[in-house]
């Protein structure tokens, strides 16, 4: 059975109307990678790239809103196998709508202009945990079976650091459970549960981290990281829109990068891929057919 982890930045669910792109989105994702290998497929990918732009590669943002639609469109392509759906596992791993995590920060400073760690972490928390409901509806509308779990519903049991807790463990019990009754699993990013069980969160870039220590866990291969960026280039591409994009980096490379202020994947989620040698992919949210920046080993060792 494959397994992919798909990775949902805030632009990426910025309003309501994504919801039902994502869902179409994800519905493509289901049939187009039923069965296949994860890991030589981005190779694949990455060797085309390299024929076609000599190592770099630049994506426009286009007709953001369109976009999901037509990739759904061009992946809903006869690819099954007899066991077709139900061969593959997704799991969704999602951020925060937009500003929402700013926005309820910003509202408990008007309550407390020093607020709590700990009531801090319970109030931001809800802000994936709006994304994760709405999405599994919006699965669900499409015929699609899905279930929502929280951090600590997902068994990710972390350090007692509110606002900068730091994964110890996954235990992803509840998660091959849903999985092995072919439902799609989104998860809330950036959060999870303390030994103390309490609710903590991990920080700016926490959800990315969320996403490959569930790889892990799993046994999954690679993760696709939507972004608002069209991957990772020498500086931070947000900053610096014109900046070349690398089409491959190593991870030694890539937490160079990252080191020196290309803000795109936290330090820790790159450190964690290395780790383990999971496959990581970076591709714009208004563009997902496009992949951005390829992470991987160097390729005598993938």
């Amino acid at each position: 059975m494959s397994c992919l982890i798909l990775k949902f930045g805030g632009a990426a669910m910025g309003s309501i109307e994504r919801f039902s792109k994502l869902a179409t989105f994800i519905e493509s994702r289901l049939k187009y990678h039923a069965q296949e290998d994860f890991v030589n497929l981005g190779l694949a990918r990455q060797s085309q790239i390299d024929k076609n732009e000599k190592h770099h590669s630049r994506v426009g943002k286009g007709d953001e809103e369109g976009q999901f639609d037509k990739v759904a469109a061009s992946q809903n392509s006869p690819k099954l196998t007899e066991g077709g759906i139900e061969d593959v596992k997704i799991v969704v791993v999602v951020s925060a709508m937009g500003t929402t995590t700013d926005e309820l920060l910003n509202l408990a400073k008007t309550v407390h202009p020093n607020p709590p760690k700990r009531e801090q972490d319970m109030l931001i928390s809800v802000g994936e945990r709006v994304s994760m409901a709405l999405l599994a509806m919006a699965l669900e509308l499409r015929g699609i079976d899905a279930i929502s779990f929280t951090g600590s519903q997902s068994g990710i049991i972390t350090t007692s650091d509110h606002s900068e807790a730091q994964i110890l463990k996954v235990r992803p019990e509840r998660i091959e459970k849903a999985l092995a009754e072919k439902k799609v699993v989104i998860v809330a990013g950036f959060q999870g549960v303390s030994l103390e069980k309490e609710i903590t969160t991990l920080g700016r870039g926490g959800s990315d981290t969320s996403a490959v220590a569930l790889a892990v866990a799993l046994g999954c291969k690679k993760v696709e990281f939507y972004k608002d960026v069209p991957g990772i280039g020498e500086k931070n591409p947000k900053v610096h829109p014109d900046v070349e994009i690398f089409s491959k980096l190593t991870y030694e490379e890539a937490l160079g990068i990252v080191g020196e202020g290309a803000e795109v994947l936290h330090h820790r989620c790159l450190e964690l891929a290395k780790k383990h040698g999971i496959l990581l992919e970076i591709r714009p949210f208004y563009a997902p057919e496009k992949v951005g920046t390829i992470i991987y080993y160097e390729v005598a060792h993938v």
